[in-house]
């Protein structure tokens, strides 16, 4: 650019400021309007990445909390199985042991102390202080009382040993198994409904 375009371009300029100025402002809130719009989109979109955040982060909570409510549960049925497994299992040797003395009268000792020695050990082998653990595991379930349930089911069955141990009458345990079975029934059912209803740990 010559000297003379230069010096024209700045009479130009001169002479035109107000409009040059006008042009800038317009450009510079046009600028300013675009920055508004691109920031608040910024924002929206960062809160909505935050929110969605938050959301797996709460979604990822209450699965671990579900998964570790059914171990709990699923814990304490397979307790409640294997007591009512092992009560069955004795109460049939109870039967053959009556069989056999009456059968062999004269081995009635040998067979008494066979039985009451298997009967011992099982009492001994039975995991009273699990009952405990399971216990302690299913208060952590909110708003329920299945250790409650729990606690009476091996109440229940320590009684049923005893029984096995201690009398040849069958009708008392009879009645006392009843019981068991009943209140076993009821917690089941009380386990399947807290898994329909996703009751929280």
């Amino acid at each position: 650019m010559t000297l003379d375009n230069c010096i024209s371009f700045w009479q130009l300029c001169n002479a035109n400021a107000g409009g040059i100025q006008a042009l800038t402002s317009i450009v510079t809130g046009v600028a300013t309007i675009v920055l508004v719009i691109v920031t608040y989109k910024y924002v929206k979109l960062t809160k909505l990445l935050a929110d969605i955040s938050e959301s797996q982060i709460i979604y990822q909570r209450e699965s671990d909390n579900i998964k570790q409510r059914q171990d709990i549960i699923y814990n304490s049925l397979k307790y409640i199985f294997e007591i009512k497994d092992d009560i069955n299992h004795l109460r049939m040797k109870k039967f053959e042991y009556q069989i056999g003395k009456t059968e062999f009268p004269l081995k009635s000792e040998e067979v008494t102390k066979v039985f009451m020695r298997e009967l011992r050990q099982k009492v001994n082998d039975m995991k009273f202080s699990k009952v405990m653990f399971i216990s302690f595991q299913l208060k952590r379930i909110r708003d329920y009382d299945f250790w409650k349930d729990v606690e009476e089911l091996s109440d229940i069955y320590e009684r049923m040993l005893n029984i096995l141990m201690s009398s040849e009458d069958t009708k008392e345990y009879t009645v006392v198994e009843e019981t068991f079975d009943g209140k076993m029934k009821n917690y089941i059912n009380k386990c399947l409904d807290i898994s329909k209803i996703g009751g929280g740990v």
